[in-house]
């Protein structure tokens, strides 16, 4: 049966519908193709083998940065519609987020609106207790507050993808302790809120927090996966894709298609087959993906060998951190053999429809087909004519536009002349040379392309500006402020996630903190 979530709106609000950047009677792909497409994206060791690189280690993005990516997509964009129901028909098709970067996956509209997810003092976020556990080596980790708040196993969550993965939870609860440690810190630094002008401690907490988020968005996220000079343009209103800057009028923002079902999927193809997630060892994706409710791993609470320590993943120390893949058209072959459970885990799908048909697994294909079936069906252009629409160089053509071990595939399939988007700019991010410095001996860090680079960034920035109350309008002047905060006093310029990251870590250790 699928699980109740208390906090989740019933039935969930409609805050917008999607829209396209490439108008147009785009043809579907044939499903069978597609199905031997993603089967060709799955990686082996023999391929890893075949491709090696020399001096790649500091050029990889630190792994919590895609991970970061699934967060910021859970607070713009929820299609609730099961594979089987995506159809072409986007500017009728709700989305159930606000398509705004005001983490409203983390809040709800209001305290008052979702009491659940607030405390007595309807201003500091629920967090909960982990389960105490015992190591492999005998040494006893206490409980501590480092879970999501939970009833029976369930969260008390807005959105149930925040559970859907141990990343997604803990950034969910990385994100509010940081709340809850900003509501302490403008209590004795008032002067330090954002405002809004007359607004409760609630209020100035929020905006804080919301502000400092997407100030990482645009300045810490963004340089980290698309190309500077790119960056520069957009930041200066001057866009490729779109015939001219947003304004608050033209909100809700339309979250185009090529954005939401392409372009910000790159994220999949850097995703690891095991992780380093703390002093504990290693764990596998099967083992990450099943440690929440709905993958089966959580009946009360999160064992306490499974906290994620976020100095590994967004952390100083380059010799500690887990480095995502290269994006490339090479998926580890962990998304493909995770079990039908655990897949759903992952894999937001429609379980009434699998329980009243009696076949699940059908439901759930692996994530790379679920991926290039689901851009099908919305009718997305090929990247052909995704080009050829904006008048942008091509980048990727001929031979390089697969693998050699595919090319025959793809010349007798078609694919060489009309590929898949997504396919294409996983493939544009792996070939086409970025032309930025690098450091060393290293080359330059891997990033999207050309057209991944332009549609990622020209639309966070479109987003941005369609909101009165974001960092483009209200907060147009604002910069994280430095201060002295902690137990002994420290100074803190929050200006990466992983300085965030430790500012949390360092309140949590404070000698007087309690549970």
């Amino acid at each position: 049966m699928p699980f109740a979530y208390p906090c989740a709106p019933v039935p969930e609000t409609v805050e917008g519908h999607y829209g396209r950047l490439c108008p147009g009677e785009w043809l579907p792909f044939d499903e069978d193709m597609l199905r031997e497409l993603a089967q060709r994206m799955r990686d082996s060791p023999e391929k890893r083998l075949a491709r090696a690189r020399p001096l790649e280690g500091l050029t990889r993005l630190p792994s919590g940065y895609v991970y970061f990516g699934q967060f910021i997509d859970h607070d713009l964009t929820r299609d609730g519609r099961a594979l089987a129901d995506a159809g072409p028909d986007v500017e009728a098709t709700p989305n159930y987020r606000t398509s705004k970067l005001d983490l409203d996956h983390l809040y709800g509209k209001t305290p008052a609106a979702v009491p659940c997810l607030y405390e007595r003092d309807g201003e500091s976020l629920r967090v909960g207790l982990t389960r105490e556990a015992t190591t492999l080596t005998g040494q006893t980790l206490p409980a501590s507050l480092d879970d999501l708040r939970r009833t029976n196993g369930v969260p008390l969550i807005i959105d149930p993808r925040s559970d859907e993965n141990l990343f997604a939870a803990q950034l969910h609860v990385l994100f509010a302790k940081f709340h809850n440690q900003v509501l302490e810190l403008l209590k004795e630094q008032p002067a330090l809120s954002p405002g809004p002008i007359g607004g409760s401690l609630f209020d100035q907490a929020r905006r804080f927090v919301t502000w400092q988020y997407q100030w990482l968005i645009l300045y810490d996220f963004l340089p980290r996966i698309v190309r500077l000079n790119v960056l520069q343009r957009v930041e200066q209103n001057r866009f490729r894709l779109f015939a001219r800057s947003c304004s608050p009028a033209d909100s809700p923002f339309a979250l185009p298609v090529e954005f939401t079902t392409a372009a910000f999927r790159f994220g999949h193809s850097m995703v690891r087959g095991s992780y380093i997630l703390n002093d504990h060892g290693p764990q596998n994706l099967d083992t990450i993906i099943r440690m929440t409710k709905r993958g089966g791993g959580i009946t009360e609470r999160l064992p306490a060998q499974y906290v994620i320590d976020w100095s590994r993943f967004v952390g100083a120390n380059p010799g500690r951190v887990n480095r995502a893949r290269f994006i490339d058209t090479h998926l580890t072959e962990q998304l493909y053999t995770v079990h039908c459970p655990t897949a759903r885990g992952v894999r937001w799908q429609d379980e009434g429809r699998a329980a009243r048909t009696g076949n699940r697994d059908a439901l759930v294909p692996p994530l790379p087909e679920l991926t290039l079936r689901r851009a099908s069906k919305v009718r997305l252009p090929s990247s052909q004519e995704c080009i050829s629409h904006f008048g942008l160089p091509v980048t990727v053509q001929g031979d390089n536009i697969a693998p050699p071990e595919d090319m025959a595939f793809f010349r007798s399939a078609g694919l060489a002349e009309r590929t898949p988007l997504w396919y294409y700019i996983l493939r544009e991010a792996a070939t086409e040379p970025n032309p930025e410095p690098g450091f060393g001996p290293y080359p330059p860090r891997q990033k999207l392309g050309t057209l991944g680079s332009l549609i990622v960034s020209e639309v966070t920035y479109q987003v941005l500006n369609s909101d009165s109350d974001s960092i483009r309008h209200a907060g147009r002047t604002w910069q994280p402020p430095t201060f002295r905060f902690g137990h002994p006093s420290r100074l803190w310029s929050l200006r990466s996630l992983g300085e965030v990251a430790a500012f949390v870590a360092d309140a949590s250790r404070a000698p007087d903190r309690c549970l």
